[in-house]
This record gives structure tokens, sequence and C-alpha cells, in this order.
């Protein structure tokens, strides 16, 4: 399932969130609160600034939990107060990210809810699972909640649904719904009776009602807002305009694309994909040879790629196939890394791990554009897809060929699966798409 749009839209949200005083922000409703930003037990409005500040550095640049406890004990040392508690940093940290995420992936979810209109609750089955996510993900046997995008059930239960909560929401195709076996609930959960699997497994004697905790029985994403611009003066909003555009405004050279680049990659980071130093890909000049861990790659053609930048535009096949091998590239720093003495031995090996990469930037291609804020892109993406290699040109070749399944496949082998998988994994992916076109 793509998630590559999702991630401005999880910034531009948090961005957009009033900081308020704890005292106030608890005194508002909960779909206000969605809209606002607090730390208990955190009253000097500066500090509260500064913790924003750096959520939102998380975000835009990427994180991790160590250095965001870092980063709030340094805020509370500089300002004279001794260190938070690392459970309570820990909540601050995840409920923002997880959040903002989730509000991002709830927008991107209804851009294209009328090819993917069904809605299935998917929570983690471990020990750290609530009984709520855990009756809603549908484990031990029963099936996981699945309504309409529309249905009034997401305007309480889309995630987070408790603090430190890691659930999420999959859309589906009716094709999907055919190919899982999932049949869609016609009842509202909301408010009924259940009985809670606690943590150590067993059943609670006693039932309880089917409801998130108090702060929680509301979609953010629904009600996410940007922020009104005309409370600023003028030399304010200039300030922020300018931030804005240095977060996520148009990329016009070279420098600009690495930082971007980093910043992309710390994102699939916290999607919990394997990543590696992104300063080992050299742009260079034309005919420059690059490499990374030891495999060399095929030139990057950075005067054309420069120029691409530079105009803001994609005005040719040539250039949009320059992009595509920048995001080729941008590719093999992300995902689990391959066995590389397997690499120097087993030529089909090697052919997997390319098709899966050359399908991923192909398909990334679009959007990576327009993360660049480049104009003309689209005209050249069906030309990209038909000059890929001829591996990839017999998939798209298929009668009734899935596009948006294929490029789910290979979004989920690229960010989660071990290139040694990739073969069988491939293979059976493609049988299944033809089974269900």
């Amino acid at each position: 399932m793509s998630e590559k749009g999702a991630f401005v839209e999880a910034i531009n949200y948090f961005a957009s969130k009033e900081i308020l005083h704890p005292d106030k922000f608890y005194s508002l409703a909960e779909d206000a609160r969605a809209k606002a930003f607090t730390v208990s037990g955190v009253t000097n409005l500066r500090i509260l600034k500064d913790v924003h500040a750096e959520v939102e550095k998380v975000l835009t640049d990427g994180g991790t939990l160590k250095t965001f406890q870092e980063a709030f004990n340094g805020i509370l040392r500089d300002s004279g107060y001794a260190p938070a508690n690392p459970r309570h940093i820990e909540t601050v940290f995840r409920q923002n990210i997880q959040t903002s995420y989730n509000v991002g992936r709830y927008g991107k979810q209804m851009e294209r809810a009328d090819l993917r209109p069904w809605w299935a609750y998917n929570s983690i089955d471990d020990s750290g699972t609530t009984p709520l996510c855990y009756e809603l993900g549908g484990h031990a046997g029963k099936p996981a909640a699945c309504y309409r995008c529309d249905h009034p059930f997401w305007d309480t239960f889309y995630p987070p649904n408790h603090f430190n909560c890691r659930s999420g929401v999959d859309d589906l195709s009716d094709d999907d719904l055919d190919e899982e076996g999932i049949t869609p609930l016609t009842d509202d959960m909301t408010g009924q009776e259940y009985y809670p699997v606690l943590p150590d497994g067993s059943v609670s004697g006693e039932p309880v009602k089917l409801l998130p905790p108090d702060g929680f029985a509301v979609n953010p994403g629904k009600v996410a807002w940007k922020p009104d611009m005309s409370r600023f003066s003028d030399d304010e909003r200039k300030i922020f305009e300018r931030a804005y555009e240095d977060r996520f405004g148009p990329v016009r050279d070279m420098g600009q694309l690495k930082d971007r680049l980093n910043g992309i990659q710390e994102n699939f980071k916290l999607m919990g994909a394997e990543t590696r130093p992104i300063d080992k890909i050299v742009i260079g000049k034309t005919r420059d040879a690059a490499s990374i861990r030891g495999i060399d790659m095929d030139y990057v053609q950075a005067d054309m790629i420069e120029k691409t930048l530079s105009t803001g535009k994609v005005a040719s096949l040539d250039e949009a196939e320059a992009i595509t091998d920048v995001i080729d590239k941008f590719s093999r720093s992300i995902g689990i890394q391959p066995d590389f003495q397997k690499m120097e031995t087993d030529h089909g090996y090697v052919k997997q791990i390319e098709i899966v990469n050359n399908s991923w930037s192909r398909l990334f291609y679009p959007s990576f554009c327009d993360s660049l804020k480049l104009q003309n892109y689209e005209q050249w993406s069906d030309k990209i897809l038909q000059s890929a290699p001829e591996a990839i040109i017999n998939f798209l070749k298929i009668p009734g060929f899935n596009l948006q399944k294929f490029s789910d496949l290979i979004w989920t082998l690229k960010i989660k699966e071990n290139p040694s998988d990739y073969e069988t994994l491939l293979r059976d992916g493609i049988k299944k798409i033809q089974a269900n076109p």
C-alpha cells in the first residue's frame, strides 16, 4: 500500500497545531484538541514551543526516540528544570508522531477512496496491544473491524485510540475483499459490549463497552486544519512562508535535492524500513561513476538533472529517465541490504533485485517529481513505464494486469522483505494479480 504522499500531509498537520497551556488544552472539546498541541505537566509556553519544534523536526528531518529524549531533556535543563520521566517523553514522542502520520494517511486514503473504499482496522498482536485494539484488529479468530470509509465508525475509531497506540487502517478494493475473504460489517460496533482479552491472554469475566478512552473518540484526520494566516503580521507571515518553502517547497539545485532525499529516507526509517547512509550515493557530473557499499552504479546524469531542477520542469523523456535514475540509486539506501557475496555469483538473485529496484523507481517517479514541485512530469509517466527493462514490460503486458496491485506488491517487497525472498514473493504476487486483475 502506497505511503509516499502522506509525509507532507503529516508535517502540515502537526505544523498547524495551536500551542496551548495544558489547562486550556484539556478544557477543549475532543475534536478541537486535534487542532492543538500541549504536554501534560509543562506550563511554560516557551518550553512547549521548543518541544513542538523538536517533534516537527523529527517529522521533517527524521529522528529517533533517543535523540528526541535528549533534546527534550536539554530544553528542560536549559530552563532550569530536572529531566522528565522517560515514559512520559516516549508518550509525547509516539503520540504526536503516530497521530500526524495517521492524519496524513487518512487524507491519502480519502483521495483514492473511489478505488479502495473499504477500510479494515490493523493492530499488532503482541503483549503490548490493548484489549480495545486487540478486539478491533481481528485477533484470536475474530474478524477485523471492516467498514466503508464513510461509515460513522471511523469518526470514533480511526487510530490512534489511546496513548502509544500503534494501530493503523488498511484501505482495500472490492477485489482485495474477495481475495482475502473479508466480509465488511454492517452493524456499528461502537458501544457494543465485549469481553476484553487481557495482556496475559486470559479473557476478562466482565464485559465492557467498545469505546476509546476519554480524549480519543475523534478522528484527527477528519478535523485536521491549516493555520489561519490572517492572524499573523506581515513579517510573521513572511517568516512562516519562507520556512514552509524550505521544508516543502520546490527543489531547484543539487544541494536541495540531497537534503530532500535525506528527509525522505528518514521518513522511511520511521516507517520501520532499514536504511543505509545516503552520503554513499554520489551525484556526480555526467559519466562520473558512483558507488555504494562496493557496488558500481551507472552514472547519474547530473548536468541533465541540474537543468530540470533549475527550470522546474521535466522537458523531455531523457530528463524523466535521469530523474528515475536518481530514484533508482536512492532506492539502494532503503530496505534490507542484499547479500553482496551472493550477488557476485548468483545472476538470478541480482536480476530479482534489479526488477524490484527498477520497478520501484518507475512507479515512484510521479510522487517524487510532485514532491520536488516539478512541472510537466505527468507527460512522461506512461513512457517511463513503457521504457522499463524487458522483465518489467513483460509484467505490464499481461492481459488485464492491475498496475495498482503491482505497485502495492513492489512497495511491500522494497520496504519490508528480504531480497533473498524477492523471486518467490514476486512470482506469487504476480500470480495473484493475474488471478484477480
